[in-house]
């Protein structure tokens, strides 16, 4: 099976600083990634630069045997290579439908014309997106007065319907209860099931990423240090030295 993106010789420099340091990734359809290390190990910069927000020093990236590798990041979103931040990125005055419904409408580079033809093309996205997170209910309420567990799930169901073939999830979990951390899990590895997007988390919670990633990757000093199944990282001596201790 060939993978859905690969990345070759990647690096980055920031003011003299190797941030990124000659990566080599492979993403399959097949499974869900997890991307983890500890704090400045890389992680986040390596997504700015798969999903377009940084462009590299060096090294090729293709997706789906194209080389994106200077697209910008609303040219991969339009190729459907698209990410989730740690911060919710929501309009919160705006309702939930309204919310989903500009990122559909851009998507398709169409004026975001609330009453236009524009509009109504959305509005089967955008249905077919608070459906598949659970959201329908609250179509209509302003995403400020939902918990911050829904608004995770409002900036997901936002990043569905732009029809992602590959989707980066930048802490998913972070900030919300137990309860809506479990809903969150279920909620991903039902759509991850679902086959229509190939999932890839970057987390800090060993559990989640035990739990939900049937692959994951390992970043240590802008490198990857180790990449395997959840057993083969728990079972690294490495990784427990400079990273997860007690937690494998």
């Amino acid at each position: 099976m060939n993978p859905i993106l690969e990345a070759t010789n990647l690096s980055k420099t920031f003011a003299g600083m190797r941030a990124v340091n000659d990566v080599h990734i492979e993403l399959y359809t097949d499974r869900v990634t997890g991307i983890i290390g500890p704090n400045g190990a890389g992680k986040t910069t390596l997504v700015h630069l798969l999903t377009g927000h940084v462009q590299p020093d060096q090294g090729q990236i293709h997706f789906e045997g194209r080389d994106i590798t200077r697209l910008s990041a609303d040219q991969r979103v339009m190729g459907q290579v698209c990410r989730t931040f740690q911060v919710v990125d929501i309009f919160p005055r705006l309702t939930v439908f309204e919310n989903i419904q500009i990122a559909r409408i851009t998507r398709e580079a169409k004026n975001l014309r609330w009453f236009g033809g524009a509009a109504k093309e959305a509005r089967e996205a955008v249905e077919a997106a608070l459906e598949e997170v659970g959201m329908w209910g609250f179509r209509n309420r302003r995403a400020e007065q939902l918990s911050h567990g829904q608004q995770r799930r409002i900036d997901l169901a936002v990043t569905l319907a732009t029809d992602p073939k590959l989707c980066f999830l930048d802490e998913p979990t972070s900030g919300v209860s137990p309860k809506e951390r479990d809903q969150m899990l279920e909620l991903i590895a039902r759509l991850a099931e679902a086959k229509r997007t190939t999932f890839v988390l970057i987390e800090h919670d060993m559990e989640v990423i035990f739990n939900l990633c049937a692959h994951v990757i390992c970043m240590h000093r802008g490198a990857i240090l180790a990449e395997g199944t959840p057993d083969d990282i728990r079972a690294n001596k490495e990784i427990k030295e400079i990273y997860l201790g007690e937690e494998v």
